[in-house]
């Protein structure tokens, strides 16, 4: 049991995990252990999955983000449609520099703001990913 756990651990390293048929990036049947639990990812498409939020709409999930101590400066830059001087991103926190190294993957829709995320090998189109306001993040331990 314990090296199939170490083989799955492997495998999600190295994104080699299981298609929702069980079958690897080979296509190979490639077994899981059993007491590790699997979510497929969806297929992916450029319109956002709303279902992990169902009790929010957009305009919630913009006023959290305006209201986020990182996400505010990149909904206020977009809003002025100016880039931030080196000064103003040396004096944010470090979540704002990384978001803000790609500027131009930072999409917004319907007053959102989401990250968008290119095509690979994994994804044939490319996704956006939701910038989560720190309030809506649950740490589990």
């Amino acid at each position: 049991m314990f090296g199939e756990l170490k083989q799955y651990l492997k495998q999600t390293m190295t994104n080699d995990l299981p298609d929702a048929d069980g079958k690897g990036p080979d296509r190979e049947e490639t077994k899981k252990p059993s007491n590790v639990k699997h979510h497929p990812m969806k297929k992916s498409n450029s319109t956002p999955d709303k279902s992990y939020l169902p009790d929010y709409t957009s305009k919630d999930l913009e006023d959290l983000q305006r209201k986020d101590p990182d996400l505010s400066h990149i909904h206020r830059w977009i809003d002025l449609a100016t880039k931030p001087s080196k000064e103003e991103i040396s004096s944010v926190g470090p979540a704002v520099r990384i978001y803000w190294l790609n500027p131009d993957n930072i999409v917004k829709k319907d007053g959102v703001l989401y990250r968008k995320v290119q095509p690979n090998k994994y994804r044939e189109e490319s996704t956006l990913q939701l910038f989560v306001p720190k309030t809506l993040v649950v740490m589990t331990c």
